[in-house]
C-alpha cells in the first residue's frame, strides 16, 4: 500500500468510526453510552408500579376462584398507589426463597407483600420505610407439655419446622442454635408448617401471630401459641433492588403521607383481626379528625 492509499484508508476509518459514535450516542450526553432507565423513571413513564407478592394469611391472599386479592399488604400498597398517582400491577407470585430474583431481569419493581426487614435480606435488596410491624411467636401442638420455658426448645432433640427463605429461620438460629431446623420448600402453603407440627413431623414452628391465629381459627384443636413473650417484633417493608434510591424515596414519600394522614393506622386497625398481630409504625403527625 502506497502513502496515498494509506491516507485514504485512515480517513475512511475515522469517518466511519465517528458516524458510528454519533448513531449510538443520544443527543446531549456527550457521546457516552445510553443510560439504563431506572426503576423510578420506568414507573413515572408508564404510570405503573409492578409488585411481586407472596401469598400468606392476612398479608396477601388471593381467591383461587375469582382471583380477587386481599390482606394488609395488598390494602396498603393499593392505597400507596393512589396517593402516589400510579396503578399497582400485581405479579408475579414468588416464594420467600426467591423474593429478589426478579430484580436481576427487571421482572418487577418491588415486592409489596410486607416482608420483614432483616440484615440477611439486605444482601439481596433494599427496603422502604416500615409499613407495619409484626410479632413472631412459637406454635406447638395442642396440649403440648414438654416445654416450660424458651430455653427448653434449645436442644438437638427439638425439631423446628421452617420454610426456605422465611425470616423466622434467622430468629431460631440465633436464639435457639442447638435446635434442629427442618425447612419446607419456599412455595408450599404457610399452613403446611403448622400442620407439620400438628401431625408430629416437628415439635414447634415460629411464625407471625396473624398466620398462626388464622390457622387455629380454621383448624381448631391442632396447635396453640406457646405462652411466652414474642420472640421478636420486626418491621415489615416493601422490598426493592439495590441502587434504586429514586424509587425508594418515591415510595417513602407515599408511606409518609399515609402515616401522617392517619390512613395507614386506619388500614392496620381494620386488618388486625387477631388483636396485636399488626402494629402501626411511628405515631401520626398532623392527623385531622375525619
Amino acid at each position: 500500500m502506497n502513502k496515498a492509499q494509506w491516507w485514504k484508508v485512515a480517513l475512511l476509518a475515522a469517518v466511519v468510526g465517528g458516524l458510528a459514535g454519533w448513531l449510538v450516542a443520544p443527543e446531549g450526553n456527550g457521546g457516552g453510552a445510553v443510560a439504563q432507565e431506572t426503576a423510578l423513571e420506568r414507573v413515572l413513564r408508564t404510570g405503573v408500579l409492578r409488585c411481586a407478592y407472596t401469598t400468606a394469611p392476612s398479608f396477601i391472599e388471593k381467591d383461587p376462584n375469582t382471583g380477587e386479592m386481599s390482606g394488609l399488604g395488598y390494602a396498603i400498597t393499593e392505597e400507596l398507589g393512589k396517593v402516589l398517582g400510579v396503578k399497582v400491577q400485581w405479579g408475579p407470585e414468588v416464594g420467600p426463597h426467591e423474593v429478589f430474583e426478579g430484580f436481576n431481569n427487571n421482572a418487577f419493581d418491588a415486592n409489596c407483600t410486607g416482608y420483614w426487614r432483616t440484615p440477611e435480606r439486605a444482601h439481596g435488596g433494599d427496603f422502604s420505610d416500615p409499613i407495619f410491624y409484626t410479632t413472631a411467636h412459637l406454635f406447638v401442638r395442642k396440649g403440648e407439655t414438654r416445654f416450660k420455658t424458651l430455653a427448653d426448645f434449645d436442644s438437638k432433640d427439638v425439631t423446628f419446622i421452617g420454610m426456605d427463605g422465611e425470616g423466622t429461620n434467622v430468629i431460631v438460629k440465633r436464639l435457639l442454635p442447638q435446635a434442629n431446623l427442618k425447612l419446607l420448600p419456599g412455595m408450599v402453603a404457610v399452613a403446611e408448617r403448622f400442620m407439620s407440627v400438628a401431625d408430629g413431623k416437628g415439635d414447634v414452628t415460629a411464625a407471625d401471630l396473624s398466620m398462626g391465629a388464622s390457622f387455629m381459627q380454621n383448624n381448631p384443636g391442632k396447635i396453640e401459641v406457646f405462652p411466652s413473650p414474642p420472640l421478636e417484633t420486626t418491621a415489615s417493608v416493601i422490598l426493592i433492588a439495590h441502587h434504586q434510591e429514586g424509587l425508594k424515596s418515591f415510595l417513602n414519600a407515599g408511606i409518609a403521607a399515609l402515616r401522617e394522614k392517619g390512613i395507614l393506622n386506619d388500614i392496620i386497625a381494620k386488618h388486625d383481626v387477631y388483636p396485636g398481630s399488626f402494629l402501626p409504625p411511628a405515631s401520626q403527625v398532623g392527623r385531622l379528625d375525619r
